[in-house]
């Protein structure tokens, strides 16, 4: 947390003085009496009151669980600011996201159970329609979708419909996506979080089952659970379905719904209390009103660690990340986000409590969503301290992580002070990553970035990283230090860094598991997106210059003008990018219309081939005051090497991969 969240935290905990709860020193005591609804309301509101008119949130729904039942539920705010309905969390429906992942990787070790499904079986085996293409040796399996670990390439282009007649089945779309975009890795080497991999989950269970998912999850998991308002389908017409908002200086602006082809990825709608049943669920082994909807031995397979990039961090298992409170209780989390929603749950095992907080406004990230759990969590027993590692210097040797060896080097680095860092300092430098396909359409979403970090050598055991960290809201410098086979401990803190070489290149896993590659200049974000602005830029000047020569040339018929070629290649580009800027950049998960993707988007190609021809049938004569020959050449090597700049980036109709 940063400065701020800190002393909010400390003026609740004073608070919490004043109304006579437990402080920190006291904490033992209370955490060993039972949770009350009346202290968790007063917790809750306290924190509600404080953030949601500083974050900008117009209303937000908790519920939490204790054993079998729901131990304390509240709505804040407005579901609907137009007509001021309430978040209530008994009416109100929510889009979940990306929390449906969780309840299809259910289904799918349901089906485990029943010995329908095989964990470790090709994938393909289930598949009739298409078949995924293997990426080397290893096949893809169900284990490797559930862990996000299948190699997939991103699925970004035409994901969701903006209405319902714009969607395709799942099976029709995962056709369409595995013909276009195979593998991009080994399976079960790295972790990258993957809408298409749940998604094929969802179809797989829809192969094995004979059903759509829509049926088999009310069937096996919504009406076990008491979950009559759960379903794949958006209820957009339903008056309880609740309304989502984007925040400016401007004010509240409601968010356009989607519709998923991917539904076993983001699908689901739900009323929070509902919702609460699927905590109560997995906090119990899988139990839910004496019935047992999954088996013991399921759930606890589902909890336990099933990957992670070294067996010291945290990892996954089957929908279900890992990890630990503040107090360092260890629980099951995930987050779902969906058009502006919001929400995130969170399991603790050890005391069979389920938390469930949603928004429906984005643009603060998941701050409220922490505070809450951290105020709740603050009535939990603290563990006993873990042993700590002792910190080490990197030597030479090699290391053990899951998915890929810790390798060291043996050549010996100096500092500018002329200090033997040793191996250490191979690990200086810029990490970047964004969730970006490397096939077809949003290719280009690379440039937008996503998490970064620069990593600096302060001694033979010591890194000094900047970047953001998972809890923090604004950009920090940790220190870390290093304790064994790469991976390395902040030293004020809980967050953790994992260093490996993946083919042939270092990178960085955090923790929340995302592994980002080590780049150098050419690949850095700002270098990415500073040529593609400079390139737009270039054309919209050119066109500038030529309206200004025109302009000139009715007052002054002697001066010289730019040839009309470079004009239409200037014009053209300038509509390409205006275009990509204002309407291809939003509306790639849509997809595009024909007359964007083989219209506007082939303008460049269009100019490339007039660049070509006036670089053939250029005047070699300087014409009187006109633009010198090598002027013009220049403009026509700098057009095609612009288009040769979109085609890598697959801007263009015709794809580089």
């Amino acid at each position: 947390m940063n400065n701020t969240l800190s002393l909010i935290r400390n003026v609740l905990l004073a608070a919490c003085l004043l109304m006579g709860l437990a402080l920190p020193h006291t904490r033992t005591a209370q955490a060993e009496s039972r949770l009350s609804a009346m202290d968790l309301e007063r917790n809750v509101d306290a924190t509600m009151q404080e953030q949601l008119n500083r974050l900008h949130i117009p209303g937000a729904a908790v519920a939490v669980t204790k054993g079998s039942s729901i131990l304390f539920s509240k709505g804040y705010g407005f579901a609907d600011l137009e007509d001021q309905t309430p978040m209530d969390p008994a009416r109100t429906i929510i889009p979940i996201g990306s929390l449906t992942k969780s309840i299809t990787a259910t289904a799918a070790m349901q089906l485990v159970e029943r010995n329908q499904l095989e964990l470790r079986r090709n994938v393909n085996d289930y598949l009739t329609a298409f078949k995924i293409s293997p990426h080397g040796q290893e096949p893809i399996t169900l284990h490797h979708l559930l862990t996000h670990t299948a190699g997939l390439d991103q699925a970004v282009y035409s994901v969701n419909g903006s209405s319902k007649e714009q969607t395709v089945s799942t099976g029709e779309y995962l056709q369409t996506y595995y013909h276009k975009q195979p593998p991009v890795r080994e399976p079960g080497v790295k972790y990258e979080y993957s809408n298409v991999g749940l998604g094929t989950v969802g179809y797989v269970i829809e192969q094995s089952s004979g059903q759509t998912l829509n049926e088999y999850l009310t069937q096996h998991v919504f009406q076990p659970l008491s979950m009559p308002s759960a379903s794949l389908g958006l209820p957009d017409h339903n008056p309880n379905l609740a309304k989502s908002y984007s925040y400016d200086k401007s004010g509240f602006t409601p968010v356009p719904y989607s519709y998923i082809n991917l539904e076993g990825a983001g699908a689901i709608s739900v009323i929070p209390q509902e919702f609460a049943h699927y905590l109560i669920l997995h906090a119990n082994q899988g139990e839910f009103n004496g019935v047992q909807v999954l088996a013991k031995d399921t759930a606890a397979e589902m909890h336990k660690q099933q990957f992670a990039a070294h067996p010291r961090l945290d990892g996954l298992g089957y929908g279900f990340f890992r990890g630990e409170l503040k107090e360092g209780v260890p629980m099951l989390w995930h987050t779902g986000e969906i058009d502006s929603f919001i929400s995130k749950m969170v399991i603790v095992p050890s005391e069979k409590l389920g938390i469930f907080v949603v928004a429906n406004a984005s643009n603060s990230g998941l701050q409220l969503h922490d505070l809450l759990i951290e105020s709740i969590s603050a009535f939990l027993p603290v563990p006993p301290a873990k042993p700590q590692l002792q910190p080490q210097p990197l030597t030479l040797g090699s290391g053990g992580g899951q998915s890929a060896s810790f390798i060291q080097t043996s050549k010996l680095e100096l500092s500018k002070s002329g200090q033997d860092y040793g191996p250490i300092k191979e690990l200086e430098g810029d990490y970047q990553a964004g969730i970006n396909p490397r096939h077809g359409w949003g290719k280009w979403l690379r440039m937008l970035g996503g998490f970064s970090y620069r990593v600096t050598a302060v001694d033979s055991r010591t890194l000094e990283v900047k970047g953001y960290f998972p809890g923090r809201d604004e950009k920090q410098s940790l220190s870390f230090t290093h304790l064994e086979d790469g991976l390395f401990q902040a030293k004020k803190g809980e967050e953790t860094l994992f260093f490996s070489k993946l083919d042939g290149n270092w990178s960085l896993t955090n923790s929340e598991n995302v592994t980002i590659p080590k780049v150098t200049f050419w690949q850095q974000t700002y270098t990415l997106l500073g040529l593609y602005i400079a390139s737009a830029a270039f054309f919209v000047v050119l066109l500038v210059v030529w309206l200004f020569q025109s302009v000139v040339r009715l007052f002054k018929k002697d001066s010289g003008r730019l040839r009309p070629g470079f004009a239409v290649i200037a014009l053209l580009n300038t509509i390409f990018f205006y275009m990509q800027f204002t309407y291809g950049n939003s509306q790639v998960t849509y997809g595009y219309p024909l007359w964007y993707a083989w219209g506007i988007s082939a303008l460049p190609l269009v100019s490339a081939v007039i660049a070509v021809f006036l670089l053939i049938k250029r005047d070699l004569r300087k014409a009187s005051g006109g633009w010198p020959d090598w002027g013009r050449a220049g403009m026509s090597v700098m057009t095609l090497a612009v288009t040769g700049y979109l085609f890598y980036w697959n801007f263009l109709p015709v794809h580089y991969s």
